[in-house]
């Protein structure tokens, strides 16, 4: 049943950690996270700006802002599949059950991080944000089962030379 247990005991480590991670940023108030990011992006942005001769505006930041901020959820639930569909690697699931589970599970996941977000202040949850986790989620995924599908079939054709 289990493939490696010291791998699959690292997983079950490394995915509650990183879900508690996630909902701490969520846990954090709408102006407090908005600040963060846009303290990390503030310099590199008026750098960047600067490099191609346009000033960074007020306007131009919170776009810059509100557009990292997006990348950022689309990233955490990417790493999320990633994680999730790895966990599933090392159980004797069909490789399709390990695609469609760790999507099911990352969704779900996303969709209760919203709803968390409803009762935080200054925080909203989002169905545009759930559709861009999904996209992270989908992604990580697909990138997962076509790595592992194109390993087994390097592995067959090489058995079979």
């Amino acid at each position: 049943m289990l493939k490696d247990k010291k791998r699959l005991a690292l997983y079950l480590l490394l995915i509650p950690v990183y879900l508690l991670m996630i909902y701490l940023f969520s846990q954090q108030t709408g102006g407090t996270s908005n600040q963060i990011s846009k303290g990390i992006l503030k310099n590199i942005a008026e750098t960047l700006f600067g490099l191609t001769g346009n000033e960074l505006t007020h306007d131009r930041l919170e776009t810059v802002n509100l557009l990292f901020r997006k990348f950022l959820h689309f990233t955490e639930y990417f790493i999320l599949a990633v994680l999730l569909y790895s966990l599933l690697k090392n159980l004797s699931l069909d490789i399709k059950k390990r695609l469609m589970l760790s999507i099911i599970l990352a969704v779900i996941f996303s969709i209760s991080d919203e709803f968390h977000q409803l009762f935080v202040p200054k925080r909203t949850g989002s169905i545009v944000d759930v559709l861009i986790d999904s996209s992270g989620v989908i992604l990580g995924a697909l990138l997962m089962y076509y790595r592992e599908k194109k390993k087994g079939r390097l592995a067959s054709d090489t058995s079979s030379s």
